[in-house]
């Protein structure tokens, strides 16, 4: 090109002595002399100092010179690319005003009041990896994040923790000799429930913490109410789970089963509570979905499993316990249990839901099988009716007991095809070798009922309601 008469011209990036990158302007010239002959003359400018300021003034279209963090154009920026390649996604806008601040800088310096907003990006930014989130100092005092890609409600849950944990009451910002406790209000709007626009989103993120401002220091409130519900009763109940393995609180009611004919009891279902140090009982409704999805739940397994086997070798009676879904796929079960059920006097029985069986067929037949090879365990199909099950699966289930929701239990009376469902399953479950157990008879009609048509266990209020440990050891004294 340049032997063509033509300039060059390039910006070369190079290093100097003491490793600092240095740019040049090259510049090319090809002379033509008056004998035809073609020289060439070179021209370099050093502009690594034009670069920097051009860097800088980039830098400060986006960003917030003080903590580093987006100023409001480079979040709102850098937001909208997010959603415009990722539509589909969930995200949780969070507005963050410190409370006070003013006051702060009147009473201690502006100097101190800008260390303490370097040191609140600091602490957002290590506490949440860059990927997850958008960050920004987008007012005075106010702060904005966007959670990408939020995929669970335990999701959103855990990143509003995590940010009432930078300020909580305990947390001291330690700032040029002061120690100062920061607090905060937040309000959170939903993406796209609550809008599909930044703007928009964070607009109503800012109805929201107007809202918070009413209330308690450290408070983040959500523009959606029921979404807000949710989160106050998951951090409840986790609070709660936290609790209970901390300070052993965890205990089971025990709720008897009889026989239908004699009406003396056979045996026992463990129902999982947790009872505080002032006497107040918590129900499975508070606590047990969190339970099942949670880190907690080995721990919970393993003292579950240890219990009522200390009970079956006390009352010499079967007891059950109910498996999750998570638990059923570890096969740490099996060994587990296996281990703990040589030479009990009576069965441990198995709980598990007729819909978890169908969700894997096959692997749940080989876990009973499993199972089964120790005779002091009973397996039992709880809900049955309420799934999918087929007739062929159900005589590959390998079961010893099915027991009859509580549904049909409860409409059969008024409703002769659930009346005849719970013939049905009777007279199924005895075909096949089964035992029955009738859920929730509340009734003497319900019980005649179910008498006659041939159930053989009933379990419900009409003789007894889940009941402490030591109300069962007074029962069996009887």
């Amino acid at each position: 090109m340049i032997r063509s008469g033509k300039e060059f011209n390039a910006i070369f990036v190079n290093v100097d002595k003491r490793g600092t990158l240095i740019y040049i302007d090259f510049e090319i010239i090809p002379i033509t002399l008056p004998n035809g002959e073609l020289k060439l003359v070179s021209l370099g400018r050093d502009i690594t100092y034009e670069k920097k300021l051009f860097y800088e003034n980039e830098q400060l279209k986006d960003f917030d010179p003080l903590t580093e963090l987006y100023n409001y154009n480079g979040f709102v920026r850098q937001v909208e690319a997010f959603l415009h390649e990722n539509p589909d996604t969930t995200c949780a806008f969070l507005l963050i005003d410190l409370v006070n601040f003013s006051y702060i800088n009147k009473s201690y310096s502006v100097e101190v009041g800008d260390q303490i907003l370097k040191e609140i990006g600091k602490k957002l930014k290590k506490q949440f990896g860059k990927n997850e989130v958008v960050i920004g100092r987008i007012g005075g005092d106010e702060f904005g994040i966007c959670f990408k890609n939020i995929d669970t409600q335990e999701h959103l849950y855990s990143v509003v923790e995590k940010i009432k944990s930078i300020f909580d009451k305990k947390i001291q910002f330690s700032i040029s000799g002061y120690s100062l406790s920061i607090f905060i209000h937040g309000g959170v709007a939903i993406y796209p429930n609550d809008g599909i626009t930044v703007q928009k989103l964070l607009e109503n993120a800012s109805v929201a913490l107007k809202s918070a401002k009413k209330e308690n220091e450290n408070v983040i409130k959500f523009y959606n109410n029921l979404i807000e519900n949710k989160v106050k009763n998951y951090i409840n109940a986790e609070n709660l789970l936290n609790r209970a393995i901390q300070k052993n609180l965890f205990i089971f009611h025990y709720q008897p089963y009889v026989d239908a004919i004699t009406q003396e009891i056979i045996g026992f279902e463990a129902l999982v509570r947790i009872k505080e140090e002032d006497g107040t009982i918590h129900y499975p409704n508070e606590f047990i979905d969190l339970l099942e999805n949670s880190h907690f739940l080995d721990s919970f397994r393993h003292w579950a499993v240890d219990e009522v086997i200390q009970k079956i070798k006390k009352w010499e009676k079967p007891v059950s316990i109910n498996i999750s879904a998570r638990s059923f796929k570890n096969r740490e079960l099996t060994e587990e249990v296996l281990s703990h059920t040589k030479g009990l006097p009576a069965p441990l029985t198995i709980e598990i839901t007729e819909r978890l069986y169908m969700k894997d067929p096959q692997r749940s037949k080989e876990m009973i099988e499993r199972l089964k090879e120790c005779k002091n365990i009973q397996i039992s199909i709880d809900d049955f009716g309420t799934g999918y099950s087929s007739l062929s699966y159900l005589k590959d289930m390998h079961a010893d007991i099915l027991k009859i929701d509580i549904s049909f239990v409860r409409a059969m009376l008024e409703d002769t095809k659930s009346q005849a469902i719970v013939s049905a399953i009777i007279t199924l479950a005895q075909a096949l070798g089964m035992k029955t157990v009738a859920e929730g008879v509340e009734t003497k009609e319900q019980y005649e009922m179910l008498k006659k048509m041939g159930v053989d266990y009933i379990q419900g209020y009409y003789f007894f309601k889940p009941l402490p440990e030591e109300e069962i050891e007074k029962l069996l004294k009887k």
